[in-house]
């Protein structure tokens, strides 16, 4: 079995403060590295490749990310591509959503639209997962240890 493992800083590429969730693509594997606010990319193969750091997201709390394999229109006009990395964080009351191609932030936005989130949601929740619509690409899922809750991305 092969591990990464040690309590380390954003420059050690092996060493993780507070991982907080895993996803993994056909090529790549990413772990989110809470304390240290940042993504650690590796090949399937554990080869380090590279730390994804953003102001956007770097002072936030990572609640989880995901792979998106679909390709998503935004009510802008804007395509997020497939196979792109999705992360979720929070900081105060507002939860994020950031979303990573090509090793940068391409889109990056404050979840406005949750009635869910403003009359239900439970700050003690913890995230758990996200997912994603295979028969429409303008909702996702988020999964915490109390609801699931479906997203629509842009307006329905």
């Amino acid at each position: 079995m092969d591990s990464l493992q040690g309590e380390g800083g954003t420059s050690s590429p092996i060493y993780f403060h507070k991982p907080c969730s895993i996803c993994a693509d056909d090529d790549f594997i990413y772990v989110a590295d809470g304390g240290n606010g940042c993504i650690k990319k590796y090949s399937s193969s554990f080869d380090y490749v590279a730390t994804i750091r953003n102001g956007n997201f770097a002072t936030h709390d990572i609640k989880t990310i995901s792979v998106n394999p679909y390709s998503f229109r935004l009510d802008d006009g804007t395509v997020l591509k497939p196979n792109s990395l999705w992360v979720f964080s929070s900081t105060g009351k507002n939860l994020f959503l950031h979303v990573i191609s090509d090793n940068r932030i391409a889109y990056s936005h404050r979840i406005e639209n949750l009635e869910l989130l403003e009359d239900k949601y439970m700050w003690d929740e913890e995230f758990k997962s996200v997912k994603f619509s295979f028969c429409n690409s303008n909702y996702y899922y988020l999964c915490t240890t109390k609801r699931v809750y479906k997203i629509h991305l842009s307006k329905p």
